[in-house]
């Protein structure tokens, strides 16, 4: 099932247990001419955060660990280590990276306000 709304300037889709269209090559056509922001918590409980602009990964990180990878500049990794680092020890990783994200995009991204999705992209 998807669920697709608007932040703002944003659009955003959340996909919950939906494999097909937030992964393998869908977010790189979907940031083509514009930017996308991906947050995805797998089924190892692991969540991540994807940041594209022009189909091209500027920043792809877990919230918590030490780098992230991709072109740069890790403008949302660098909010998301902020606010890990202000924030109660054991904050989940999906709170931080939607924080993080809510930060840039300049909107309240809230997991239980959206359904608690497992994806999330955001699209401008």
């Amino acid at each position: 099932m998807l669920r697709v709304g608007a932040l703002g300037p944003w659009s955003f889709c959340c996909g919950d247990r939906e494999r097909g269209g937030l992964q393998a090559g869908g977010p790189p056509r979907f940031s083509r001419d514009t930017e996308t922001v991906q947050v995805f918590k797998g089924g190892d409980g692991v969540t991540g955060i994807e940041y594209l602009r022009a189909g091209r990964t500027m920043e792809r990180f877990e919230p918590g660990m030490a780098t992230a990878a991709g072109g740069g500049p890790h403008s949302l990794f660098d909010r998301a280590q902020w606010f890990a680092a202000a924030q109660p020890l054991r904050t989940p990783a999906l709170r931080t990276g939607l924080r993080a994200v809510g930060h840039y995009i300049g909107a309240d991204v809230d997991a239980a306000g959206l359904g608690d999705p497992l994806l999330i992209a955001l699209h401008r």
